[in-house]
């Protein structure tokens, strides 16, 4: 019973901490178009692989020769908690974030054997306009499809089995521009407490002998199909701070390269589709 109480109880702070990100999206100031982010060059032929690919799995297919790929700008979103429990976005912290993330990203899709990493063409405004539309779609669905698939229980099961869920066709301009077959997008968010936020935390801790999350990360990760909009591999990470600590913080660059391989590191399989029923 304790074993069980406790298993619930993570599952519970899980659920809060994933709610909370997906008001911190919910919540995000525009950011800048696009393509006026940095965007990868183009990989180089005979990179060798850095990412090895495990064996298919049961719930996708391994890719047939070299994908054409594009790597979409980073979305994501650092924020600072305060003892008040004020809870603000950090302009600079989200910088180095996207920064880190893409210097990771760029890396390793560069250099990995399957993949051929394009760069994304010059677009019109409604172009950008569109992908910027299509980007925060993205964060909308995964956010919903890691809370029905790891807490929405049995009912969910079929699509546990059959992860089909989609962006649409609208991003096939990207493929006509491009020649690219597949879009990766990483979007995420994190909070880090302050000095005084971790304090009180520890305080109350001592008094009642329990916690509620101060901070933690949430981030998704996945690849579009640019025909259909099909998101045809997806990964996620759901982190949380004990007393401000443990959690992701991408704002390091040892953290940064160290998250982004774990969430890459199982494609072409995806953990969340055929996932055991709890």
């Amino acid at each position: 019973m304790r074993k069980l109480h406790v298993n619930t109880w993570r599952s519970s702070v899980a659920a809060i901490l994933l709610v909370a990100a997906h008001g911190a999206w919910a919540d995000e100031p525009p950011s800048t178009t696009p393509t006026d982010q940095a965007v990868p060059a183009a990989a180089p032929a005979a990179a060798p692989a850095a990412v090895a690919a495990p064996a298919p799995a049961e719930a996708t297919s391994a890719p047939t020769g070299r994908k054409k790929i594009l790597l979409l700008p980073i979305e994501y979103m650092a924020f600072q908690r305060s003892a008040g429990g004020v809870t603000e976005a950090v302009p600079e912290w989200t910088e180095s974030c996207k920064s880190n993330t893409a210097v990771v990203l760029q890396k390793l899709l560069g250099e990995d054997s399957r993949f051929e990493l394009v760069t994304i063409p010059d677009l019109s405004d409604e172009e950008k306009a569109t992908l910027r539309e299509h980007v925060e779609l993205f964060k909308v669905v995964s956010n919903d499809a890691v809370l029905a698939i790891s807490f929405g229980g049995k009912a969910w099961q079929d699509k546990r089995a059959h992860f089909d869920y989609t962006l649409g066709p609208g991003l096939k301009f990207l493929k006509e521009r491009s020649g690219a077959d597949a879009a990766f997008i990483f979007g995420g968010v994190q909070t880090t407490q302050s000095g005084g936020s971790v304090f009180l935390q520890l305080l109350m801790a001592g008094l009642t002998g329990a916690y509620i999350p101060g901070g933690g990360s949430f981030i998704t990760f996945g690849s579009v199909n640019l025909d259909d909009g099909r998101i045809d591999w997806f990964n996620s990470l759901l982190g949380q701070d004990v007393f401000g600590a443990g959690g992701v913080d991408l704002r390091k660059a040892d953290s940064a390269e160290k998250t982004v391989t774990k969430l890459l590191s199982p494609y072409p399989t995806s953990p969340l589709v055929g996932m055991k029923i709890l």
